[in-house]
């Protein structure tokens, strides 16, 4: 081992003292390259107490080689005389294990020595190794569980420390304003101070053991963000509050959400009560979850008193029959479409419904779900007992017009032909002679004759029209024009009338009974028109819905 450094003391008692004291002393000459210990260097570094000497060199091997440039003891430092020595570095026990040592001393005056003490610190660098990892693993955990942490160590001088995480959550570097709760206060949001205050105040008070709440702070850059934030009191022996420890936790994505939920909810129940049609979702045990307020009004009761109650106990009578068609439909799990009742209400007329039951899917709990929408068609069904009367009506005159029609064709038809025939005897009769009559007179005999039986016959061909089924197609109007102008010719010709169309457009229409209608049309205008030659103009109009044309 090394030269014992307590050899050269001649006072019996510091030999003892020195021997005995837990730091290891030492003397380090550079010039004479020696170097000696306190009798301590033989625990610190299991050495041999009859082995060779400790050498500077061979010191110089244990120290770890990462801490040799800390320990600084190759050379003579030349500006370092009277400073003092400071440092911490590892040296090799002979097992093979380092330990740690805090080496403190004095760089000699004009003398090339170092005399100082050595002193084992290997539990105090493991256990500071271990709190740098449990912090490691500490802000790790906050910044992953994105948790800010803050400990108000002086509520009296309202200091406290708060974690990276905390001041990441609020927008800030860390270390960029002095934590304190001032800081916390001034930046929270004014509906939310008088809240967080007292909780707060009670809390470093002593009144409470433990606060919770959410509330707004401001961001750096994000405006205003909700929190939420829990804080623990811990006492002294005497019950005092000794300082506050809390958590911060960003909940803003979460409000909002929640926000949004809530506002599509209330949406969604003011689309669900405004709506006519009665809606009531129920279980199988045929207990009413929901209902709209128009179903409740058809039940006479408010939504609250009907929501969560059994259908039995509000309509002990008529509840069974329902209940068997709902479980019918849970069990089949296919809707029921299209039921049409009548029912009678309590205050007021009968009418008819049209119900429409849907199975819904099973919840998390596994129970069923009956959907069931009923609307009131009672005018619906007025309106269709309305029309069947009066088709029956319009089906009756119409065969009475038809009878009337074809008893005045054949009733006109003979005296006319008879008048016709009478009228073409004058005119190119054999004898030369027309009986008193002017040759326009018999003109005009002959021509009003025809016209008659050309509406006879129209009135024949409506006849046979009317009582055909109704044949629709696409039908090109400029050519059925085309057609009726043709039909037409003598008409037009004789009255020396104009017949101008503009393109028209195709149509779904039945073609013979809309040629009959125009040709009739189009026939009256010729036939009553006093002053001057008729003209006839056609053209068509497009409607949101319809085609109108114009004559």
């Amino acid at each position: 081992m090394s030269e014992p450094l307590y050899d050269h003391i001649k006072d019996d008692e510091l030999r003892v003292a020195l021997g005995a004291a837990p730091a290891v002393l030492w003397h380090l000459d550079f010039g004479a390259k020696t170097l000696r210990f306190s009798p301590g260097i033989v625990d610190l570094l299991g050495l041999h107490k009859d082995g060779p000497a400790l050498t500077l060199a061979g010191f110089w091997e244990r120290i770890h080689p990462e801490d040799r440039a800390t320990a600084a003891l190759d050379a003579w430092p030349e500006d370092a005389e009277g400073d003092p020595y400071i440092a911490d570095y590892r040296l090799r026990h002979m097992d093979g294990h380092y330990v740690w040592v805090a080496a403190r001393g004095q760089w000699g005056n004009q003398t090339k020595t170092l005399a100082g003490s050595l002193e084992n610190i290997t539990a105090r660098k493991v256990r500071e190794q271990l709190m740098a990892e449990a912090k490691v693993r500490f802000d790790l955990a906050a910044k992953g569980a994105l948790v800010g942490i803050w400990d108000w160590y002086n509520i009296q001088g309202d200091q406290q420390f708060w974690s990276d995480q905390f001041y990441r959550m609020l927008g800030l570097e860390p270390g960029t304003v002095t934590p304190c709760y001032q800081e916390i206060s001034n930046r929270l949001h004014p509906g939310d101070v008088i809240k967080l205050d007292d909780m707060t105040r009670a809390l470093a008070a002593g009144e409470l053991e433990h606060i919770e709440a959410e509330y707004r702070l401001r961001h750096e850059t994000q405006g205003y963000r909700w929190y939420f934030g829990s804080a623990t009191a811990q006492h002294d022996e005497d019950g005092a509050v000794r300082r506050v420890v809390g958590t911060l936790v960003d909940i803003h994505d979460r409000v909002d959400a929640e926000n949004k939920a809530n506002q599509y909810r209330a949406e969604l129940d003011l689309i669900f009560n405004a709506m006519p049609a009665r809606i009531w979702l129920k279980d199988g045990d045929n207990t009413i979850l929901r209902l709209n307020n128009a179903a409740a009004r058809s039940m006479n009761v408010r939504v609250e008193d009907a929501e969560g109650v059994n259908s039995y106990d509000l309509f002990p009578d008529m509840a069974a029959k329902y209940h068997e068609d709902d479980l019918h439909v849970i069990r089949s799990k296919a809707p029921l479409l299209g039921v049409i009742e009548e029912y009678t209400p309590l205050d007021g007329p009968s009418g008819w419904t049209r119900t429409d039951k849907i199975p819904l899917s099973a919840t998390e709990d596994g129970d069923p779900r009956l959907l069931v929408i009923s609307t009131d068609i009672t005018e619906l069904i007025d309106a269709q007992d309305l029309i069947r009367t009066q088709a029956l009506e319009l089906e009756r005159a119409q065969g009475e017009l038809t009878q009337f029609a074809q008893a005045l064709a054949e009733d006109l038809r003979q005296p006319l032909e008879v008048i016709s025939g009478f009228c073409e005897t004058l005119v190119h009769g054999q004898h030369g002679g027309n009986a008193g009559f002017g040759q326009d007179g018999e003109n005009r005999v002959a021509d009003t004759t025809r016209q008659l039986l050309s509406r006879l016959d129209g009135l024949h061909h409506y006849v046979a029209v009317s009582q055909a089924a109704l044949v629709k197609a696409e039908t090109d109007l400029n050519a059925l024009v085309e057609a009726v102008k043709a039909d037409l010719a003598t008409d037009i010709a004789d009255r020396d009338a104009t017949l101008f169309a503009e393109p028209l457009p195709y149509a779904f229409v039945d073609h013979a009974l809309f040629a009959h209608a125009l040709q009739h049309i189009i026939l009256n205008g010729l036939t009553y028109t006093q002053d001057g030659a008729p003209s006839v103009k056609i053209w068509c109009e497009h409607t949101e819905h319809w085609l109108r044309l114009h004559i």
